[in-house]
């Protein structure tokens, strides 16, 4: 078989037993990883956007007998909208909601329509639990999932595995929005390959992988609700519920 990637080396080394996990851009290998690290007391929820790799993963979840897994066929953002999201097709992971791409690198894929929440509105309605651990691998979107589940980074304090993608330029620029958002929070930021610490945003080279832990469980701030942002003034940490329909 092939050898192990340096991702999967670096989760095996992790310790999730017994935890709550959320797999956000879930697909078949990382969620049967996901299930059998935290084992049958602990719970994986997978998040896929895709109609078709949803299918293929809910089949693949139900011949392995994973009771642990619960499936969630949305996209998760900074907030409730629908929007266009661009897939190559159900064989094929990949898919992205960044404007343009269908058109400028990506002419053969096709796009759908989906319903896009934010995390912590979305928690909120299904009952789900906090999380210990996050995998985000949003094509691009990394920054927009974070701005979604702010509640959660200040309540829940989740370790956090952010793949961070596009070209050049463009992967930089997310990184440095999602550094300086965990940066805010008061989360010890590295490179996951090679365990640099990212202390602030001058020090970003180009890692496609951040590895994040809380550095305390609880961000001291001096109002509850609201947390500075560096050079954006005070960031709301107000929590809404779903609108309902018709609203």
């Amino acid at each position: 078989g092939k050898a192990p990637t340096r991702r999967n080396r670096f989760l095996t080394s992790l310790s999730m037993a017994q935890k709550t996990g959320y797999d956000v851009g879930s697909i078949r290998i990382t969620t049967l990883f996901f299930s059998r690290a935290v084992g049958q007391t602990g719970q994986v929820i997978a998040f896929q956007p895709n109609p078709e790799t949803f299918a293929i993963l809910r089949r693949n979840v139900e011949m392995n007998g994973l009771t642990n897994v619960r499936l969630v066929n949305i996209r998760l953002g900074e907030r409730r909208q629908s929007m266009a999201v661009v897939f190559r097709g159900a064989d094929d992971v990949w898919g992205t909601a960044i404007e343009g791409t269908q058109a400028t690198t990506f002419p053969e894929t096709k796009a759908t329509r989906v319903e896009a929440y934010s995390l912590d509105e979305y928690g909120r309605a299904a009952s789900l639990p906090p999380p210990d651990f996050l995998r985000i691998d949003a094509e691009g979107c990394e920054h927009s999932v974070l701005l979604g589940m702010q509640g959660i980074l200040r309540r829940s304090r989740p370790d956090l595995l952010v793949e961070v993608h596009g070209e050049a330029q463009v992967r930089l620029e997310n990184l440095r929005k999602i550094v300086e958002l965990l940066l805010a929070y008061e989360y010890d930021v590295r490179e996951m390959h090679s365990g640099r610490q990212i202390a602030d945003v001058g020090q970003i080279r180009s890692p496609r992988h951040l590895f994040c832990k809380p550095k305390a469980r609880v961000v001291q701030t001096a109002d509850p609700m609201a947390i500075a942002l560096p050079g954006k003034g005070r960031l709301g940490m107000s929590e809404n519920p779903p609108e309902r329909a018709g609203d």
